[in-house]
């Protein structure tokens, strides 16, 4: 028997396509201009022997040993979600009582899911808020640096959280642009929420078409031009610096 699920990641809309009970494929969405090729991944991720299938904890942990050299050596113990959740309960109310709300973290950072209902961090954050608080972060690991220096550069945090140029402004008004680091076109293809259209690709080779020059400036050869993928590169080449 074969079933159609509709489905997002965080590399695009699919369709899984689901035999006896096994997702063999993902088909990407039908309107999407440059589906990337890590969807072809999603079948052999699914099924890994490495995927974790239920919650663990550590042997030693289980016995009381909550510190020590075990970290690290210590075999996983399988736990049903029941226990899992009791385990969780349980160490939460602990910690509040002997150290306060302030010795918690609500740090994940949400990755583990594509959409809003099933992020990770506000799932976290909002049964840690509930039980009376905890410790969040400020800014993030993936342009923190950003975030805190360009106040004092530019005088807004604007160049890295928005809004941004778009491509048509760029198309139509600029002659050069000049990257740090470069644009590879990989980074276009990943999005936290799923996207339906990779417009990334199209719109930069557009840029180029209509007479946009690329120049890098990056320590990395790699860097000089966006990198290849499974639908070629743009034609640019850019200038670098070492």
């Amino acid at each position: 028997m074969t079933d159609i699920k509709p489905h997002a990641a965080h590399w695009g809309y699919f369709d899984a396509v689901v035999r006896d009970g096994r997702v063999t494929e993902a088909r990407p969405f039908g309107l999407d201009p440059f589906p990337g090729s890590l969807l072809r991944s999603i079948p052999d991720v699914v099924h890994a022997e490495c995927r974790v299938d239920r919650p663990y904890a550590r042997r030693g942990w289980l016995r009381g040993e909550r510190r020590g050299s075990t970290r690290g050596q210590d075999p996983f113990v399988p736990l049903t979600w029941d226990q899992a959740t009791r385990l969780i309960a349980e160490e939460t109310a602990r910690t509040r009582a002997e150290q306060g709300d302030a010795a918690i973290l609500g740090g994940s950072y949400g990755w583990a899911s594509a959409g809003r209902f099933h992020h990770a961090r506000s799932q976290l954050q909002r049964f840690l808020g509930l039980g009376g608080g905890f410790v969040a972060q400020v800014t993030n690991y993936s342009y923190g640096a950003g975030m805190t220096l360009m106040p004092h550069v530019l005088g807004t945090n604007d160049p890295v959280q928005g809004p941004a140029t778009d491509w048509g402004a760029i198309t139509a008004n600029a002659r050069l642009m000049l990257c740090f680091g470069g644009l590879p076109l990989k980074n276009g293809l990943v999005t936290a929420g799923g996207a339906g259209a990779h417009d990334y690709v199209p719109l930069m080779r557009r840029a180029r078409e209509a007479g946009l020059r690329f120049v890098n400036l990056g320590p990395l050869r790699d860097a000089a031009r966006p990198s290849s993928t499974r639908s070629g590169s743009p034609s640019a080449r850019a200038g670098t610096r070492p």
